[in-house]
């Protein structure tokens, strides 16, 4: 009886160990997308995120010589709940 409850200390103590040595994946970088458009004929434009993008920033010439400006900063992978979202909205398309 004595053995068993020093086995089963002893696992207990393992996966304790194990549980705070565990390697944990750094999280990763979020992939960002700009949408920018232009001002006069409405134009979209897409671009990767850089330091410094904020929304209605003016980044560029239009060839119809307007500027663009950031109209949107979004995430490009989907989320598990967002994936869930489409599965469920796919069941239901005519």
């Amino acid at each position: 009886m004595l053995l068993m409850m020093v086995v089963f200390l002893l696992a207990m103590a393992a996966r304790l160990v194990w549980k705070i040595i565990k390697f944990k994946p750094e999280p990763k970088p979020l992939s960002l997308t700009v949408i920018s458009q232009c001002k006069s004929c409405g134009k979209k434009h897409m671009s990767k995120f850089k330091v410094g993008d904020h929304l209605l920033k003016p980044c560029g010439k239009c060839e119809c010589g307007g500027t663009f400006r950031m109209i949107k900063i979004y995430n490009d992978e989907e989320t598990k709940e967002e994936r869930k979202w489409k599965a469920y909205e796919k069941r239901f398309e005519v």
